[in-house]
């Protein structure tokens, strides 16, 4: 009955998870971050990071922070993620590892993120991530082959059939209704291989 109670209750949980989590990595030697930029549905940038930290002798690795983000260059990146590591007294000195995409706002040699990172801990290492590696490859390998840029065609024209018309999406829905389907949300095919296509 009362909204604000359970936003006083939400907010204690998420306090006390974020207490746990903040002290094992204080108490972690080193850290590694792995970054990715992401859109929202309103198509805000945010930044998400999970850090990897050790905990019992063994290597844990925990959702640490998305946050919208108005400045998507390197320093805008840097600013906004060690004012964050500031605001809860973890030291950027202990970053020893970056995992992030190949864009040139973390990788460049010069004023990249993981360039600027450096600067305060020169024993830092940076990754391009496995994951992103991977879809690369396997995104321009089918790049050449007529089958798979017609079969993305052909996917995205029924995205775009459905998406296009609320009437057309009901109707959608109702055909799965009749067929026993969990109903399902139509999402823009994408190359990446963790998302639709």
């Amino acid at each position: 009955k009362r909204p604000q109670v359970i936003s006083e209750l939400e907010e204690s949980i998420l306090n006390v998870v974020d207490e746990d989590l903040l002290q094992k990595i204080k108490d972690s030697d080193f850290i590694g971050l792995m970054l990715d930029e992401t859109c929202d549905i309103s198509v805000e940038k945010k930044i998400a990071v999970y850090v990897k930290y050790m905990a019992n002798g063994k290597a844990v690795t925990s959702f640490l922070w998305n946050e919208r983000i108005t400045d998507s260059t390197a320093a805008g990146i840097e600013s906004a993620l060690c004012s964050f590591l500031q605001s809860k007294d973890i030291s950027a000195e202990k970053i020893c590892g970056l995992g992030t995409d190949r864009a040139s706002v973390m990788t460049g040699w010069i004023n990249g993120l993981g360039a600027r990172l450096k600067q305060k801990n020169k024993k830092l290492v940076q990754v391009h991530c496995v994951a992103h590696r991977l879809n690369l490859a396997v995104s321009q390998a089918g790049s050449s082959i007529d089958y798979c840029k017609e079969y993305h065609r052909m996917i995205h024209c029924i995205y775009q059939f459905y998406s296009d018309s609320s009437v057309r999406y009901d109707k959608l829905r109702e055909l799965q209704t009749l067929m026993y389907e969990k109903s399902s949300q139509i999402t823009e095919p994408t190359s990446v291989r963790w998302l639709s296509i």
